[in-house]
C-alpha cells in the first residue's frame, strides 16, 4: 500500500477555525453546553476585559477525559441526550475569541487536573500540542472544598466583537435566557457576571393572551418530534420585550435536546410577512433526528431535509392561515375605527377646483336616433322625446351650475372586504366622494398608519381623487365605466397580492 501522511497543517488549521460563524455569545453558549452536559446545577460566566472564566459544579473530568476534551474532534463517549455532537465545541468556541485556553477539572472521587492549549505555541512549533499544568497546593486546597466541577479560562483575547464589555454581557444574558430557557425552567442556574439569567420564551407560553393553535407530537420515520404553534400577543413575553410581534421574531424556533439552536428561521414555503408577525412555531427534537435536521457544529444553523420540511409544513399551514386572517381582521377593525382626517386634501381641492376639468359624466349625451322597422306608437315616441329634452335641460343646468361652483371632494371610510377595490367613488351634485376600503391591505398598511402625517396622507388622498376624476373624464358610456371598474379591481388585486 502506497500511503503518505495527510495530517492537517496545525498552524493553518487553527487560523482557519478561528473564523467560524460564532458570535461571542454563541461561542460562550457552546462552552456552557459542556457544563450542562456534566449535569451542573450552577454555571457562572465572568466576562472581563482581558479574560473570560466559566465555572460549573458538574461531575468533572479525570485526566484522560480532560486531555481528550481539549482536542479537536474529541471522543468523550457522550450519549445522544447530550448537547455536544461533533466533539469540536469547547475548542472551536474558545479559540474564536482567545489564543489561550486553560481547563481545570475535578471529578467527585478524583484529583484536580489542569491542561492548557496555547495557540501561540502551536503557531511557533506548528504542532498539535497542549500542556499539562501542575497546580499549586493553594489551588489544590481550593478545589478540594468544591467537591467537583470544571473551570474554563480564556486568556489572550483578541476577538471581542463588541466595543464594550457591558454590551457583550447584556447580549450574553439575553442569548442565554432564550437558548437555555428549558434548562433554566428545569432549575439550572446560570449567572453572567453575578446576574442570574432569567428564562425568556419567544412563544410566551406562560401568557394568558397567547393563543395555542397546535401542541402535539409528530411521528417522522419512526422518530418523534414535538411541535407547538402559537399566536402571541402583540407585546410578546412579559419576561422579555425583545420578543415583540414583528418580522424579526416571527418564524420557527428549533430546540435540540432542550437547547435552542435556531431563532425565528423560515423553512419550507413560509415567508415572513406583516400579517404573520404573531406566528411562532417551536419544534423540539432529540439528536436522533440530527441527520434530517442538518445541524452544523457551531449549533446556530440547520438545513432541514425536504421530506421533513414537507412534514412540518403539512401541520403548519392551517395555523399560519388562521393567524393571517386574524391579523387582517384586527387591522381592518383598527382602520375602520380610526377617524381619518382628510381636511388637508379637501382644502387643496377646494382651492384649486377652478383649474380642474369638469366631469364628462355630467355632460350632455346626444343619443343616436333609433330605427324601429316595426314602427312605434307616435304618442309614446313624443313622450320619450319630451323626457329626453327635460333630461338634457337638467344636465345643462347642472353643468352651468358646476361651471360657477367647480368641483368639491369628500373622503369617507367603508369596510368593503379585502377582496374589493382599494377605493370606490360616487358623486352627489358637484361633489366627488372617495370611498376608501378600510379592509384593503394597502389602506391598512399605508393609508391608516400615516393619518397624522399630512406629508404622506394628503398626497395619497389627492392621488385617489385624481384617479376618480380622470375616470369621470375618460368614461363616455356605461361600457367604458365598466372597463374603469375592471381596471380599478385589477390594480387593487395586484396591490393586495404584493402587500397581502
Amino acid at each position: 500500500m502506497n500511503e503518505f501522511n495527510v495530517t492537517p497543517n496545525p498552524k493553518k488549521t487553527i487560523d482557519s477555525l478561528r473564523y467560524l460563524t460564532y458570535s461571542n455569545e454563541t461561542a460562550l453558549a457552546d462552552i456552557v453546553d459542556n457544563s450542562l452536559d456534566a449535569n451542573a446545577d450552577n454555571v457562572d460566566v465572568v466576562i472581563a476585559n482581558d479574560s473570560i472564566t466559566i465555572i460549573d459544579d458538574g461531575y468533572g473530568m479525570d485526566e484522560d477525559i480532560l486531555c481528550e476534551a481539549i482536542k479537536l474532534g474529541s471522543d468523550t463517549n457522550k450519549d445522544s441526550s447530550k448537547l455536544g455532537r461533533f466533539g469540536m465545541g469547547l475548542v472551536t468556541a474558545s479559540i474564536s475569541m482567545a489564543k489561550k485556553i486553560t481547563v481545570a477539572s475535578k471529578p467527585e472521587d478524583g484529583d484536580v487536573k489542569c491542561v492548557c492549549l496555547d495557540l501561540v505555541k502551536i503557531e511557533k512549533t506548528n504542532q498539535w500540542v497542549a500542556d499539562k499544568i501542575t497546580l499549586s497546593q493553594k489551588e489544590i486546597d481550593q478545589w478540594e472544598s468544591r467537591g467537583c466541577g470544571t473551570i474554563v479560562r480564556l486568556e489572550n483575547i483578541d476577538h471581542y466583537k463588541y466595543k464594550s464589555i457591558e454590551t457583550l454581557i447584556s447580549k450574553t444574558i439575553a442569548h442565554f435566557g432564550e437558548v437555555f430557557r428549558k434548562y433554566i425552567d428545569a432549575g439550572r442556574v446560570i449567572r453572567v457576571n453575578g446576574k442570574v439569567v432569567a428564562s425568556a420564551d419567544p412563544l410566551a407560553l406562560a401568557n394568558e393572551t397567547t393563543n395555542i393553535l397546535f401542541d402535539e407530537d409528530i411521528d417522522y420515520n419512526g422518530n418523534v418530534f414535538h411541535m407547538i404553534i402559537a399566536e402571541v400577543d402583540s407585546k410578546g413575553s412579559n419576561l422579555n420585550m425583545e420578543f415583540e410581534a414583528n418580522l424579526r421574531n416571527q418564524g420557527f424556533y428549533i430546540i435540540r435536546n432542550n437547547r435552542q439552536i435556531a431563532h425565528a428561521i423560515t423553512i419550507g414555503n413560509f415567508v415572513k410577512h406583516g400579517y404573520t408577525n404573531r406566528f411562532r412555531c417551536e419544534i423540539s427534537y432529540s439528536s436522533d433526528l440530527d441527520d434530517y435536521m442538518g445541524i452544523n457544529f457551531t449549533k446556530d444553523k440547520i438545513e432541514i431535509t425536504q421530506s421533513l420540511e414537507d412534514k412540518i409544513m403539512e401541520s403548519v399551514r392551517m395555523g399560519i392561515s388562521i393567524i393571517k386572517k386574524n391579523a387582517i381582521s384586527r387591522a381592518a377593525a383598527v382602520a375602520e375605527n380610526t377617524k381619518m382626517d382628510h381636511s388637508d386634501a379637501e382644502s387643496i381641492i377646494q382651492r384649486k377646483k377652478t383649474l380642474l376639468p369638469s366631469p364628462t359624466l355630467w355632460k350632455e349625451k346626444h343619443a343616436k336616433p333609433s330605427v324601429d322597422p316595426k314602427g312605434k306608437d307616435q304618442k309614446k315616441e313624443d313622450e320619450e322625446d319630451e323626457e329626453a329634452k327635460q333630461k338634457r335641460k337638467r344636465q345643462h343646468a347642472k353643468r352651468i351650475q358646476l361651471g360657477y361652483r367647480g368641483l368639491n371632494a369628500k373622503f369617507v371610510q367603508e369596510n368593503n372586504g379585502a377582496s374589493n377595490p382599494l377605493f370606490d367613488y360616487d358623486n352627489e351634485g358637484s361633489d366627488i366622494i372617495i370611498k376608501w376600503n378600510v379592509s384593503h391591505p394597502f389602506y391598512i398598511k399605508f393609508v391608516a398608519p400615516f393619518n397624522s402625517n399630512k406629508d404622506v396622507s394628503s398626497p395619497i388622498d389627492l392621488l385617489a381623487f385624481s384617479i376618480a376624476l380622470a375616470e369621470y373624464q375618460v368614461a363616455e358610456d356605461d361600457g367604458q365605466n365598466e372597463k374603469m371598474l375592471q381596471l380599478r379591481e385589477e390594480y387593487s388585486k395586484i396591490l393586495r397580492t404584493l402587500m397581502g
